[in-house]
């Protein structure tokens, strides 16, 4: 799992929240934002390459991997949350962003477009287990 800046636990970085359904994805989101595309569960976060910090995490950007979690939530508030799963990731390097395509699993609480700090953790899914052996037959009812 990549690790990365912050203090939030596993990778963890600090955008300033946009969500917007009509953004330019072939321009990016503006330096130090994470735009938010979502219609009914399905659909596009766009993370610029520099934090709100002015970090470069594209290193760990560049490390996630589909069927991974994305966790954001707001900076002063952890009641504000938004749980998504990974199925696509496309780089552009050229307009310095990641996109990925989510199906949103889970939120609570509204984030404000343009004035919420909000902070992004990576969680790494591992692989599904074997199946356990069948359990023995259960003893016959009674007679009727």
């Amino acid at each position: 799992m990549p690790t990365g800046p912050g203090g939030f636990g596993g990778f963890s970085a600090e955008w300033l929240y946009n969500e917007n359904n009509s953004m330019d994805a072939i321009a990016g989101p503006n330096n130090d934002e994470i735009w938010v595309g979502i219609g009914s569960g399905a659909g596009v976060v766009w993370l610029d390459y520099l934090d709100i910090n002015g970090t470069n995490v594209s290193p760990f950007l560049k490390a996630f991997k589909n069927n991974s979690l994305l966790r954001l939530f707001h900076e002063t508030d952890p009641t504000i949350w938004k749980l998504w799963k990974i199925s696509g990731i496309t780089h552009d390097d050229s307009n310095l962003y990641t996109a990925l395509t989510v199906s949103l699993l889970g939120a609570t609480g509204v984030f404000t477009t343009g004035v919420s700090r909000a902070v992004l953790t990576y969680e790494e899914l591992g692989p599904t287990g074997a199946s356990g052996p069948n359990g023995s037959a259960g003893s016959t009812g009674p007679r009727g």
